[in-house]
C-alpha cells in the first residue's frame, strides 16, 4: 500500500538581510579580488599569477572573441548594409538558432528568401 503525503513548502532566506549569507557573500567577493591569503602560505600551484583558468572559461572566452570578431566583420560587409535596410534584426540569435541545423545550401536559400535577394531571374530565364 502506498501513501501519498502532501508536499510541504519551506521558505529559506536568500542573501538579502540574512546575516550569515551576507558574511559569506562578502568573504567570497574578498577572495575573488585576491585579498585573502598571504601568497607565501599558499601551495605552489596557487602562487602563480595569473592562476590557471578552467577549460570551460577558456572556451567561453574563445567563443566570445570569435563572436565579437564575426560581428565586426559582418558590420563591415557590404551585405550588412543591404540586409540591414530590409531587416534590422539580422542576424538575430533567434534566426541563427533556426538555421543552425540546416546545411549550407538550405541556410543560404532561407537567408536569400528572407532578405528578398534570391536569384530567381536565373530560373525564370530557363523557363522561357
Amino acid at each position: 500500500m502506498t501513501t501519498s503525503l502532501p508536499p510541504r513548502l519551506h521558505w529559506t532566506p536568500g542573501h538579502a538581510g540574512f546575516q550569515p549569507n551576507e558574511r559569506a557573500d562578502a568573504l567570497a567577493k574578498h577572495a575573488a579580488e585576491g585579498l585573502t591569503s598571504d601568497p607565501k602560505s599558499l601551495p605552489p600551484l596557487l602562487r602563480r599569477n595569473p592562476l590557471p583558468t578552467s577549460i570551460s572559461a577558456t572556451r567561453q572566452a574563445a567563443q566570445d572573441s570569435f563572436l565579437s570578431e564575426w560581428e565586426t566583420r559582418w558590420k563591415q560587409s557590404p551585405r550588412y548594409a543591404n540586409s540591414h535596410v530590409l531587416d534590422q534584426s539580422l542576424p538575430s540569435k533567434k534566426y541563427l538558432k533556426l538555421v543552425q541545423d540546416l546545411d549550407r545550401q538550405e541556410s543560404a536559400l532561407l537567408t536569400q528568401l528572407r532578405t528578398r535577394h534570391i536569384p530567381l531571374n536565373h530560373y525564370l530565364f530557363r523557363i522561357r
